[in-house]
């Protein structure tokens, strides 16, 4: 157990600190090249918008994790039209596959697929699959996500997770 939260630990580091040295890089580039261009100064604006984006879902990620395996955490089962949660984990991660050039390809179904669930923690769920679909692609890849009432898929093309996962 000692080691599972060792790693759990590692990993949130590096997630954290990956956003917050791309930031820093951007923002003192901005701050030490006074010729730089009003083209290359928007494009590196947007790119920091992009990385404290990355950031905030990463930390809301972990305050939805802390919430969920704190012991007064009951979920809210209501009626959720999953296309809506998809729709909103794939508006929120745009910046994020536009950034690293991952394009999302999707095929939603037109017709309502309403289950009974908790919002909070499906859209914390899919929007947690289809980010690692994005960071762990291939250069040049793309994810493809289709979601139809018999079909629910999310795939890429990005190296596997070992066994032991």
């Amino acid at each position: 157990m000692e080691t599972i939260r060792q790693d759990f630990v590692a990993n949130v580091s590096h997630e954290l600190k990956t956003p917050i040295t791309a930031i820093r890089g951007l923002v003192e580039t901005m701050v030490e090249d006074e010729e730089m261009s009003a083209e290359n100064h928007r494009s590196f604006l947007k790119k920091t918008m992009n990385q404290t984006i990355r950031l905030s879902n990463i930390v809301a990620d972990l305050l939805s994790l802390s919430r969920l395996e704190s012991a007064g955490m009951d979920l809210v089962k209501e009626p959720i039209d999953l296309r809506e949660v998809v729709n909103g984990s794939l508006a929120a991660l745009l910046p994020v596959s536009e950034d690293k050039g991952i394009p999302i390809e999707t095929d939603i179904s037109d017709e309502a697929m309403e289950i009974l669930g908790d919002w909070e923690a499906l859209f914390q769920s899919v929007n947690n699959l289809i980010d690692n679909a994005i960071k762990y692609n291939s250069k040049k890849g793309k994810v493809w996500l289709s979601l139809h009432r018999k079909n629910k898929k999310c795939s890429d093309r990005g190296t596997r997770f070992r066994d032991r996962y």
